[in-house]
């Protein structure tokens, strides 16, 4: 039989609510036959039994187990052993609606490269929810620009050929962060068509304090600045009026990751030291950039790395406080 689609599930210590997340990969309204990859990476609570459970209770559903890797070389790893002609990716702590391959595999069938779909953002506890719908655009031109851009590099807000993703591997600097980005723009580049449904089908939550957005530390900035440094060189060949903003934006991110690992010790000396030829290489471009960029950059390059310990341990105790409120909110 004939994949037509696989969705794919990635699960690090999920058990409250990977659940969810399968419940709406396993019950598509769609008549195509597909399949849901859900991998387990190295949990330590009771996700990987529960994702036993639905390989039990369902033959279309395969379970990988594996030590952790992170959720970027997870991803990699589903690729490799899916079998679907087209991918769709589902967080642990998100769900799909029921209606996604059903309104989506028809558009991609029919020679889209890439349809690009509505997102629900919503948060546990209650709040607003916030729907985001992407302009009915179909210019590849238009979207490869986005992806540059940053206003759409989130890999679950799109599905596309699985040969797209054959044969990509992220660079280590983003695997632990900013990897969706970095692997929209990979994507984007080989795609010739898109097509953008107006549909509400996928739903996020914003809301976890556990997620790698509420991390600060140097290897997460890291990631941040290689992905806007990647996108300064490409658009230097495709589009040169975004080279200013990336630039301002890479030097920003290399930085505070310099900053940030003077108090986590999170980075190698090979990384500190690509990020001083960086910020050499940066001085070609004209940035504007914030006084306290422009200070710390100093402090690093001229080893006065006190000022970056002063600056860390600020960030850190802002993100800890924040990180508490958060937790407690949560669980009130």
């Amino acid at each position: 039989m004939v994949v037509k689609a696989s969705i794919i599930i990635p699960v690090y210590n999920a058990e409250d609510t990977v659940r969810r997340a399968i419940d709406s990969a396993v019950n598509q309204t769609t008549d195509e036959p597909y399949e849901v990859i859900l991998i387990d990476d190295g949990s330590k609570d009771e996700s990987a039994a529960i994702l036993d459970e639905y390989a039990d209770r369902y033959a279309y559903v395969r379970v990988i187990h594996q030590d952790n890797q992170g959720i970027t070389r997870t991803r990699e790893n589903g690729i490799k052993i899916s079998q679907g002609e087209f991918v769709f990716w589902v967080d642990s702590d998100d769900y799909a609606d029921a209606h996604l391959l059903e309104k989506t595999l028809p558009l991609l069938e029919s020679g889209a490269d890439v349809v690009i779909y509505g997102t629900q953002y919503f948060c546990e506890k209650g709040g607003k929810a916030d729907n985001r719908i992407r302009k009915n655009i179909s210019d590849a031109t238009y979207w490869k620009q986005q992806a540059l851009n940053a206003n759409l590099s989130t890999i679950w807000t799109y599905g596309t050929r699985r040969r797209f993703w054959e044969g990509e591997s992220a660079p280590s600097e983003v695997a632990r962060s900013a990897a969706d980005g970095y692997m929209t723009i990979r994507i984007f580049g080989k795609a010739e068509s898109f097509h953008v449904l107006p549909d509400i089908l996928y739903y996020h939550l914003v809301d976890s304090p556990f997620s790698i957005r509420h991390t600060f530390n140097g290897r997460r900035y890291l990631g941040n600045a290689f992905l806007w440094y990647y996108r300064l060189k490409c658009s230097e060949k495709q589009y040169p009026e975004n080279t200013e903003a990336c630039a301002a934006r890479a030097m920003s991110g290399y930085i505070k990751a310099y900053a940030m690992d003077t108090v986590t010790h999170d980075l190698t000396e090979e990384d500190r030291q690509n990020i001083i030829k960086a910020l050499q290489d940066l001085k070609r471009y004209s940035i504007s950039g914030r006084i306290r960029d422009k200070l710390l950059g100093w402090a690093i390059l001229h080893n006065q790395l006190w000022l970056c310990r002063i600056y860390a341990q600020h960030k850190n105790s802002k993100t800890q406080q924040m990180n508490k409120k958060m937790k407690k909110l949560i669980k009130d």
